[in-house]
């Protein structure tokens, strides 16, 4: 959480900061790794196309709309990323929009994301 605040007094603080953001680099490359075996081993066929920009901007966007920093944040802006879409199929037309506008809104009059904490209440206790 230092690291994340400030770096700098992070590191003057004592907390080796190469080591510490290698090690969160490894555990992600690893997850990744993992889940990426996971799909190949589902799908029996990888290909590049097999993922498009849309995937990638839904993956960014569960976090930051249930709230970085909270696991629940996560799990409810996965549910409501991966459901939108399929509640909203009968108007495909409109759908994009529909979460787009739902986004603008979401960035707007709750930036922390739905269940995420300003950074400061995380850091100190508030």
């Amino acid at each position: 959480m230092a690291i994340r605040e400030d770096e700098d007094v992070a590191a003057v603080m004592g907390i080796n900061l190469v080591f510490y953001k290698t090690l969160s680099f490894g555990f992600s490359a690893a997850l990744g790794a993992l889940a990426g075996s996971f799909f190949a081993a589902f799908q029996s066929f990888v290909s590049p196309n097999s993922f498009t920009i849309l995937e990638s901007v839904i993956i960014i966007t569960i976090p930051i709309l249930g709230g970085l920093g909270s696991i629940t944040g996560t799990i409810i802006g996965a549910i409501i990323m991966i459901a939108a879409p399929e509640i909203f199929r009968s108007a495909s037309e409109y759908r994009m929009v529909a979460l787009g506008a739902f986004m603008v809104l979401m960035m707007v009059f709750k930036p922390e994301g739905l269940f995420g904490k300003k950074l400061y209440e995380q850091a100190y206790k508030v």
